[in-house]
């Protein structure tokens, strides 16, 4: 049996094949995607999950990480195109016999009428549904994660806040929400090394990852705005047109959940500076 991987050229996919490298040597996966991954490429399979499984000839999988997932994009932000992902995974369900599944779910869930929150909910339904297709089911939704090492532009707000300030050169914008708007931030690769410790064990969950200590959108345009000023010798000045505060951080003394210790805006800056000059 071999072990895989779904969706290995993203960010996250890119963080836990490092870690693999490192850390688990004896343990060999297969990197499944359609474009080819940064790492591991001898081990790559080019495959589109929109295609015929009947031309995929691994059918007997150990451990399966499911990340396949369409780019969170504004333009990807309709309940069409993130449902491709549950197409995805029944597709896999379906056509693969798998000893240990691990999916990457997503704290959306717990926002109403959320486009990936939404399909992701449907997905986890599914999954718990079909339990007993597994040895083990791992379920993890990972909080507002950032991958410090690799240059990449999503329009999370840390992405999209660089875009707009050190691509596109902008002065001046106006975002959607608040500047009173809170997240917690965490390093990808701190959560790619709980979830492989957790990989292959024999435990079933459903476990929330993510930064208990949060940090203001006010307060991340300061960090960038020290930045900005040494490298354009001006100021960015944002404006919002909510002044309801929203908080995207994860709920403290949770027993299902696994949390960051990190300080959020210690994981931004060492994401603004490999970006700025790594």
């Amino acid at each position: 049996m071999v072990n895989i991987i779904f969706g290995s050229s993203g960010s996250l996919g890119s963080s836990i094949i490092q870690v693999l490298f490192k850390n688990y040597k004896n343990k060999k996966f297969l990197l499944s995607s359609r474009n080819k991954p940064n790492y591991f490429k001898n081990n790559w399979i080019k495959f589109d999950l929109n295609k015929n499984f009947k031309t995929f000839k691994y059918k007997d999988i150990e451990c399966c990480i499911f990340l396949a997932s369409p780019r969170y994009l504004n333009k990807n932000m309709n309940l069409k195109i993130f449902n491709q992902e549950f197409l995805w995974v029944r597709k896999v369900v379906k056509n693969i016999n798998i000893k240990k599944l691990i999916y990457i779910s997503s704290p959306t869930i717990y926002l109403k009428k959320h486009y990936v929150g939404g399909n992701k909910i449907k997905i986890e339904n599914y999954l718990l549904k079909n339990k007993k297709k597994f040895e083990t089911l791992q379920i993890w939704r990972p909080y507002n994660l950032v991958n410090t090492d690799q240059k990449s532009y999503s329009d999370h707000f840390h992405c999209l806040l660089y875009k707009i300030m050190f691509l596109e050169k902008k002065s001046k914008y106006e975002f959607l929400g608040s500047k009173l708007d809170t997240r917690g931030y965490s390093e990808i690769n701190q959560f790619s090394k709980i979830l492989l410790k957790n990989a292959f064990t024999k435990k079933s969950f459903v476990k929330d990852y993510g930064n208990p200590n949060g940090v203001s959108i006010n307060k991340i345009i300061q960090l960038y705005n020290k930045y900005f000023l040494l490298k354009f010798k001006k100021v960015f000045i944002p404006s919002f047109k909510s002044k309801q505060k929203n908080i995207n951080v994860i709920k403290k003394n949770s027993k299902s959940a696994i949390y960051s210790k990190q300080s959020s805006l210690y994981v931004l800056r060492k994401y603004l500076l490999n970006n700025l000059y790594g």
